[in-house]
């Protein structure tokens, strides 16, 4: 079984790096606003020969479209005066080659071909991010940076609040990810969930489809991106004078922070990360992806385990292959990985003391001790509410989902049988129970990262939206707060009507 898993293996970087040279060359250019602190260093560095104006630019006229020629310069940098007395922009513009109609990094171009398709005003906009974060379900830090810079120009000419631009791109993420679990999500975390007794937790295969059989009760997620949507709409009620103002203030003022707000912007450019002769596509981001699922597929069907392990290593070696046949340098791939390992290693690190909390847990019987600590006194009513409770307070405080499962999941998955499995508690199906349990601990997770300041996917969200982190919290806390007592009470009529 290893040598297909090794075939398949090959086979995958194989097609990446055959799909990497088809396609034409085209040019884009990128145009972004520059930072007070950029313009003081190319003010410094080249004086009042360090800006054109608009008029004198060769690639302003170029910004936002495709072209098949090679513009006459790759890089520039406009001033522009804004009428009636509205200051001063200074804006970079970067000519990239890349190859397809429209190209995965140049967000602007992107955001050209949408407006011309889809968005009609504020509301299309705010739906373009929700379909694009439903479409991009691998959820976390990939979806939030993904969908926040491809819409980012399109909510801006808009006049989306950066707070509602935020919520809608974090409201995607992970909750998007429990609904459509086609990514690592199952197959972390059942190795978290194996309960002694449980016939339907014995397997790998059995947890991955307890996993999927829950999905229908995560109420949090399902509202969560439900809520979204309506905001999407102007249809969402509770949300909070806060963010009310927000939206109220972008739309008359165009103003699309409040006053004395920090945005988080990054300083880092794409023109600055990426190699000149890198010509990047579109169809670059899935095929990864669809490696990774195909491996994890056929590894399930012929092996009886999706074998991640090899899964990821495809998918890792397939972005490699396509990257290097597109232009990339090895070095440039080398780069780009201790770079990636480097915005994951507080996460990682987090996560590897999690599962070593949760394993010492295991390992010591913190699950018996805490079901003889509450014999008889865990009312199956409330335990979905309690769990969703503690799940969702270790999520705000360390600001991980993922590591709130590591600690959770061994002491709530024996507890939850044991209520349901004693005498007296008349439940007269605890399997159903025990999945009810399951979703409130996975929801919660969830709950408490959308509520943390300190959360990858919170700060991340804010960071590719140019919203103020805390701004960000404050207005996504009201809607995930409704959300989550609104899933609490659906889990208790459940848990009420199963006894």
């Amino acid at each position: 079984m290893n040598g297909a898993a090794v075939w398949i293996f090959l086979l995958a970087l194989c097609l990446a790096w055959w799909a990497g040279r088809q396609g034409p060359v085209a040019w884009v250019v990128e145009r972004a606003v520059m930072e007070e602190r950029q313009v003081e260093d190319a003010m410094a560095a080249g004086g009042g020969d360090a800006f054109l104006e608009r008029e004198d630019s060769a690639l302003w006229r170029l910004a936002g479209s495709a072209v098949e020629e090679e513009p006459p310069v790759e890089r520039e940098r406009v001033m522009v005066v804004e009428p009636g007395g509205g200051g001063t922009r200074h804006y970079v513009l970067t000519a990239r080659p890349h190859r397809g109609a429209v190209s995965f990094l140049p967000a602007v171009a992107f955001a050209k071909w949408v407006t011309r398709r889809f968005v009609r005003g504020p509301r299309t906009a705010k739906l373009a991010a929700w379909g694009l974060g439903v479409a991009f379900f691998q959820g976390g830090s990939l979806s939030t940076l993904l969908v926040g810079a491809t819409v980012k120009p399109i909510a801006d000419a808009e006049r989306v609040s950066h707070e509602e631009f935020s919520y809608v791109v974090d409201s995607t993420s992970s909750p998007v990810a429990i609904l459509l679990p086609f990514n690592a999500w199952p197959f972390y975390v059942q190795g978290l969930i194996f309960v002694s007794g449980v016939g339907a937790l014995a397997t790998e295969a059995g947890r991955v489809v307890f996993f999927l059989s829950a999905v229908p009760l995560s109420f949090y997620a399902m509202l969560a991106v439900g809520f979204t949507f309506l905001l999407s709409l102007d249809r969402l009620p509770f949300i909070g004078r806060v963010f009310r103002d927000a939206i109220r203030r972008a739309r008359e003022t165009g103003e699309l922070d409040r006053e004395g707000a920090r945005p988080m912007r990054s300083r880092a450019t794409g023109a600055d990360a990426v190699e000149p002769g890198y010509r990047a596509a579109a169809w670059e981001f899935p095929l990864p992806m669809v490696c990774m699922a195909g491996v994890a597929a056929g590894m399930f069907a012929l092996a009886g385990t999706p074998a991640p392990a090899w899964a990821f290593g495809a998918g890792v070696l397939a972005a490699c292959g396509v990257s290097v046949a597109r232009g990339l340098s090895w070095g440039g791939v080398a780069s780009g990985g201790v770079a990636g390992i480097g915005m994951v290693g507080y996460a990682a690190a987090v996560l590897v003391l999690a599962v070593a909390i949760g394993a010492i847990s295991q390992a010591t019987g913190g699950g018996v001790f805490l079901i003889e600590l509450l014999d008889g006194r865990a009312a199956p009513l409330w335990l979905p509410m309690w769990l969703f409770l503690a799940s969702g307070a270790i999520a705000l405080a360390t600001g991980s989902s993922w590591g709130t499962f590591a600690v959770v999941f061994p002491l709530a998955m024996p507890l939850a049988w044991a209520v349901a499995e004693a005498e007296g508690n008349e439940l007269g199906q605890p399997l159903f129970f025990l999945k009810i349990c399951f979703a409130a601990v996975l929801n919660g997770g969830v709950f408490g990262d959308h509520c943390s300041p300190i959360s990858d996917t919170s700060v991340l969200s804010s960071l590719a939206t140019g919203c103020d982190l805390m701004d960000h919290i404050r207005t996504q806390m009201v809607p995930s707060l409704v959300a989550g007592g609104l899933a609490v009470c659906g889990w208790t009529l459940l848990v009420w009507a199963a006894a």
